[in-house]
């Protein structure tokens, strides 16, 4: 990370740190020889107290959202740029002609992790050089960490599905074209991807007490989608059966799973 200071607690130095409350329902269920897997595999916004920037105190609210809104649209601009996508274009291309060759000498299934990771390092550190303070000495679990003025901002590359950071698509649900096109996008993406239903990936959800990460594979996720989709199938069969419009489709909105009153064996 390009700090190779061992003395995070010295003297005279600013002090950075996140600050946990021990009133969070998870914090305070879990003992002391789970504690620090909780706090880095299942901690969300809804457990910090607040934050320690530069010997500053900085505590949780309307500020911490400020500083949110902020950074992500920061990210927003940087990851929305030619030349993050140029870049990510030459890495697809030298993967895919070298894919091969790498698997057959390396003994390494993921080969894009690392190449990401740096790819990423080089863009944040090009775009907010004039607002680093200092490179973070110890991110946990993610790959590389900022201090800047206001936070210790984290970037995490890793494999990881935000089921909470979804977005409408408006034009979608409202015009059959888009529907048809964004479908067709999708499609697409699908056949592209270039990995195995046994990878593991992280997922994060909301279950009621704010965001958890979960560790999946690959393949679970789709099965989650596709159980969903049929979920969102059956809302629509009930809204055009109310409005009196016949789907003549009968598994249209149906779980292989789903109890039927007649089965055709044929």
């Amino acid at each position: 990370m390009g700090n190779f200071n061992y003395n995070f607690f010295k003297v005279g130095e600013k002090f950075n740190a996140l600050v946990i409350s021990d009133k969070h329902p998870l914090i305070s269920s879990s003992n002391n020889e789970n504690l620090l897997n909780t706090i880095i595999y299942c901690s969300d916004v809804s457990m910090y107290e607040g934050t320690i920037s530069n010997g500053s105190w900085i505590k949780i609210g309307e500020k911490i959202k400020d500083i949110e809104k902020k950074y992500m649209e920061k990210i927003r601009l940087i990851l929305s740029n030619g030349d993050f996508f140029q870049e990510l274009d030459i890495i697809e291309k030298t993967i895919i002609e070298n894919k091969d060759k790498w698997s057959k000498y390396y003994a390494k299934t993921n080969l894009i992790d690392i190449a990401i990771e740096r790819l990423l390092r080089y863009i944040f550190y090009k775009d907010l050089v004039s607002e680093i303070k200092n490179i973070y000495s110890s991110p946990i679990s993610c790959d590389l960490a900022f201090i800047m003025d206001d936070c210790v901002l984290n970037i995490d590359s890793k494999k990881r599905i935000d089921l909470t950071a979804r977005k409408r698509n408006n034009n979608v649900e409202c015009n059959c074209e888009d529907a048809e096109q964004y479908l067709n996008v999708i499609i697409n993406k699908l056949n592209k991807i270039d990995c195995k239903v046994e990878d593991k990936i992280f997922v994060i959800d909301d279950l009621g007490l704010g965001k958890t990460e979960i560790q999946y594979t690959l393949g679970a996720v789709f099965a989650q989608a596709n159980s969903h989709a049929i979920h969102h199938y059956a809302i629509i069969n009930y809204i055009l059966d109310n409005l009196g419009i016949k789907f003549h489709d009968v598994d249209f909105g149906y779980n292989p799973t789903t109890p039927r009153l007649e089965i055709n064996l044929n």
